[in-house]
């Protein structure tokens, strides 16, 4: 979109890119910390919360699309969690359940090629 905007002369919309970005980072870092403050006396319901929160994270890696691998098109954006105040292992645990689900992508599509050759 920046650059949609830059080579358009639309100052505005150049600058709406930084400004959206900047949105999403400070809302999942009110997100996180709430998280964690209303969960610090419940282990159990900070438990689920997480797990939940792995569950969201598998759907929007969409099949592995979003993660760190090479063969991703969309690529993790671990420096904006940083600043959203996620921890080295939080990041690692949402790229960890991005790899798990491009590898089920790939294994459903080579059993889909495999059935339709058979």
């Amino acid at each position: 979109m920046k650059e949609f905007g830059e080579l358009a002369g639309d100052p505005y919309l150049a600058f709406c890119e930084d400004w959206m970005l900047a949105d999403e980072v400070t809302h999942v870092k009110m997100g996180s910390v709430w998280l964690r403050k209303i969960t610090e006396n419940d282990p159990e319901r900070r438990k689920k919360a997480l797990e939940f929160q792995s569950v969201v994270d598998k759907i929007f890696s969409y099949g592995g699309l979003r993660s760190e691998s090479d063969e991703s098109p969309i690529l993790l954006a671990r420096r904006f969690r940083e600043l959203a105040g996620f921890s080295d292992g939080e990041l690692t645990e949402i790229a960890d359940v991005s790899l798990a689900a491009l590898n089920e992508r790939r294994e459903a599509v080579e059993k889909t090629l495999a059935s339709s050759h058979a």
